[in-house]
């Protein structure tokens, strides 16, 4: 004879079906987060250039001062780029040109400044024009990072959103690594 027993009645655990349902939920909103994360607010542009430009600054003055080479910011519109101080001997003349940095350096050096932001130098307080049109072969730097890490002249470059009113100051004094002071609406 047969026993017939009675289904058991769930008690505890879930179902694959369930489990599959619920990562697919967390797939989803982990999507929908990670996709927001990568339009950062303007403030955070903002501030992500200036701390990157600041590096670009600090990485220049240990270069010049571990190669004792002099370097160059040059800067115009929406971007910057750093240029390298040669001295070549032409018909007995010592001439003195800035050229684009020798090749071998392993970092980038032409910057673009994100659509949404205005470069300004600032120098006693008073802004300096920017040269928009220029020749390739008569560029001179804005800012010159000394070998011995010294910047010349003590500058402010100011990194302003054109939309709103947040922008940040880099203080460059001459003598130390530059500083960065956020401010905002």
């Amino acid at each position: 004879m047969r026993i017939f027993q009675a289904p058991v009645a769930k008690t505890g655990g879930f179902t694959l079906i369930e489990l599959l349902v619920v990562l697919l939920l967390i797939g989803v909103v982990a999507g929908a987060v990670v996709g927001q994360i990568s339009f950062l607010p303007r403030s955070n542009v903002l501030e992500s250039t200036s701390k990157s430009f600041q590096g670009s600054i600090i990485q220049m003055m240990d270069l010049g001062q571990l190669r004792q080479q002099d370097y160059g910011l040059f800067v115009i519109e929406n971007h910057f780029k750093w240029l390298q101080l040669e001295t070549l001997e032409e018909n007995g003349e010592l001439k003195i040109l800035w050229q684009p940095i020798d090749p071998e350096v392993h970092f980038d050096t032409e910057f673009e400044i994100p659509e949404s932001l205005v470069l300004s130098l600032v120098v006693d307080t008073q802004p300096v024009a920017l040269d928009f049109e220029y020749q390739e072969e008569d560029l001179t730097p804005s800012l010159i990072i000394q070998s011995d890490g010294e910047q010349v002249p003590p500058l402010s470059i100011k990194i302003q959103q054109t939309e709103g009113q947040s922008w940040s100051m880099l203080h460059l004094d001459g003598f130390h690594e530059p500083e960065v002071t956020l401010y905002a609406e």
